[in-house]
């Protein structure tokens, strides 16, 4: 079955974003991502977690238990991602 591609628009640059977006592209499908959060981006991982202030996104502060779930799943259904 033939799927037209489509232009779609993924509001929010999460994980959760950006995995729709990637999967849409994956389909054919021409993807834009838009993020209200205009903060620049830290210069590595630690400032990240110490220093940035994501006022649009309070849930950066969650636990991040859940990370090596989603890096299996990347792993699984996405491998040249990780690669």
């Amino acid at each position: 079955m033939s799927i037209k591609s489509k232009n779609i628009i993924v509001m929010g640059g999460s994980v959760a974003g950006l995995g729709v977006g990637l999967a849409l592209t994956a389909d054919g499908h021409r993807v834009t991502i838009l993020e209200a959060d205009s903060s620049p981006m830290p210069a590595d991982h630690t400032e990240a977690f110490e220093k940035w202030e994501r006022k649009g996104a309070p849930q950066v502060w969650h636990s991040h238990a859940l990370l090596a779930r989603l890096y299996s799943q990347i792993a699984e259904h996405s491998p040249s991602l990780i690669e």
